[in-house]
């Protein structure tokens, strides 16, 4: 998938999520009361029961747009040599955090906790995540919008950087694939037949790249295959 249309569907996502927020805001109400004071909200769906199933289906096919998007950027993530894996982390607690959004939902999510009494540990919460508390549109939308930009943050970054994988390497130079075998790597060091110690270096490149499927090569080896000679000779 080519960036540019990762970014089309990131800007639908964002006009649709304009929408759903703009009109969720109108029904569920001001946030607070005449008082001043926060509006109760009984149960986790308490702002999502107030609205129409119009509305409803309007934030499930934005919680699908949004989930399409996700899937787009993650390929483009693993190639890419800026991210990583805390990259990916992130991504799926923003997707988490703007589908709970979309539902009117706070996300919450923690860490392991250790339970301790002056050194002794007494023993273990364990991690989790939850959406058991209702959000109003208004706190939503600027958790949903948050999200929306750090994902765009991490899409400037593909951007700019190489994509190491083969569409889009390809597409960057469409003579790519000619210039380079896949899983090769080139040897750069003295070649002298008459020097022992220099092959049985060579033997142990070659051994050590073997263990990960990439063939290490030599001029000579290249040579050999003909492939110098044949350059030479177009030139």
């Amino acid at each position: 998938m080519e960036i540019k249309k990762l970014q089309e569907k990131i800007e639908n996502l964002r006009e649709k999520a304009i929408s759903f927020f703009s009109s969720a805001k109108i029904v569920c109400g001001e946030k607070v009361d005449e008082h001043g004071w926060p509006v109760r909200a009984k149960t986790a769906s308490t702002f999502w029961d107030k609205l129409s199933e119009v509305l409803q289906d309007d934030s499930l096919d934005t919680q699908k747009t949004m989930l399409e998007a996700i899937s787009l950027i993650l390929p483009l993530l693993k190639a890419s040599p800026i991210l990583d894996k805390s990259d990916e982390k992130d991504i799926g607690r923003y997707a988490k955090k703007m589908r709970s959004a979309l539902r009117l939902r706070k996300y919450k999510s923690w860490e392991i906790e250790v339970i301790h009494d002056e050194g002794s540990v007494l023993g273990v919460n364990p991690p989790g995540q939850s959406e058991d508390e209702p959000d109003h549109p208004d706190d939503a939308s600027k958790t949903f919008f948050y999200c929306l930009e750090q994902l765009e943050g991490m899409l400037q970054l593909i951007e700019v950087a190489p994509i190491q994988i083969s569409d889009g390497l390809i597409t960057k130079n469409p003579n790519l694939h000619q210039l380079y075998r896949p899983n090769t790597a080139f040897i750069m060091m003295p070649i002298d037949q008459n020097n022992p110690e220099l092959e049985d270096i060579y033997e142990v490149y070659k051994e050590c790249f073997s263990k990960f499927g990439i063939k290490a090569i030599r001029a000579d080896d290249i040579e050999h295959e003909d492939v110098i000679t044949k350059k030479l000779s177009k030139r």
